[in-house]
């Protein structure tokens, strides 16, 4: 994503204006003017679907870029999701042979993921973003779980941290993606595939995902007969907060 750090004097040549798009002074994102100019200046508009938040939009257009607009000035808050990448399977990475989204978990124990809330406590509902370090701590507390079992993860206490601190290692066991599969309801040579929010990040594979503004999170569900964590499916995230101007498209990617 291209980041300007003053917005009060530029302007790209394809008419994108660098704004502020949270309170908590994070890096400017690229606005346009309208849904015109994004479909002039970018080759024109590839899928406009509903997003996961009411009165938002999720646009991919057919420079390959990914925009949010909205029907009303609204802002999002953060770790809200925005979409997901469908129907598919997981699978070893050297396995898939077209892209995916790989699992990883840069961060360790403070990488963050979602929990299937009505997997985990009878009269919850919903899900929460959390980090691996808060979930196995509940699962500790919550449910007396001494042996963590989580999918592709192996997990060990730290043996060593400094006074007053606690924490985990984490490591993959094997690397894994999620291959995204066609939606059965297009036609055969995917010509005509259905897109909503559900799937269209799988139409953003590769290195244009978004990074700065949204992310993917992985969503995990507890299993009560095994006392494990079964992974689920990838989602896309806002990654901080955002604010949106009724009918101004704002850059993800």
């Amino acid at each position: 994503m291209a980041l300007v750090g003053n917005t009060s004097a530029v302007v790209t040549a394809t008419g994108e204006v660098p704004t502020s798009t949270s309170a908590d002074a994070s890096p400017a994102s690229i606005e346009l003017e309208s849904i015109a100019k994004l479909d002039e200046c970018h080759q024109g508009i590839e899928v406009r679907t509903a997003s996961e938040c009411a009165a938002i939009e999720l646009i991919l257009a057919k420079d390959k870029s990914v925009w949010l607009v909205a029907s009303q000035n609204k802002t999002i808050s953060k770790h809200t999701v925005l979409g997901g990448f469908g129907t598919g399977q997981w699978m070893p990475a050297a396995d898939c042979t077209e892209p995916g989204v790989p699992f990883a978990c840069p961060d360790g124990d403070k990488c963050l993921v979602q929990l299937d809330e009505t997997s985990f406590a009878q009269e919850a509902q919903g899900y929460q973003t959390l980090s691996l370090y808060k979930l196995l701590l509940r699962a500790e507390t919550e449910k007396h779980i001494t042996s963590h079992r989580l999918s592709f993860l192996e997990v060990k206490r730290k043996a060593s941290v400094e006074a007053g601190e606690d924490g985990f290692e984490i490591t993959i066991k094997n690397p894994m993606t999620f291959w995204c599969l066609w939606d059965p309801r297009g036609q055969a040579d995917r010509t005509d595939e259905r897109i909503t929010s559900k799937n269209f990040f799988s139409k953003c594979l590769g290195p244009q995902l978004p990074q700065e503004v949204a992310m993917t999170v992985f969503r995990y569900r507890f299993e009560r007969v095994g006392q494990n964590f079964k992974i689920q499916r990838p989602y896309m995230i806002t990654a901080r907060g955002i604010t949106l101007q009724k009918d101004k498209p704002l850059k993800l990617t």
